[in-house]
């Protein structure tokens, strides 16, 4: 047990910080996207392939945003 506190304690402050950003603001996302289907469907009208749509293109928007901030933060350095 020792040991895995060890490693834990390792971290920089910033590793953690970006950890606890990166799920607080997963859980919200994961959290927040099947009202958000509902509300498209009940005010909006919308039909059931353009919410599918919408709402997976958030991951995938995701995936496609963490290659090119990763490739510009890359650059930075």
């Amino acid at each position: 047990m020792n040991k895995i506190k060890g490693y834990f304690s390792d971290f920089h402050p910033i590793v953690w910080v970006l950890l606890i950003g990166t799920i607080l603001s997963r859980g919200s996302a994961f959290m927040t996207l099947p009202f958000l289907s509902i509300y498209l469907s009940r005010h909006m009208d919308l039909p059931p392939i353009i919410i599918g749509l919408t709402v997976g293109m958030s991951p995938l928007m995701a995936t496609v945003g963490g290659f090119i901030g990763g490739a510009f933060i890359r650059s930075l350095w």
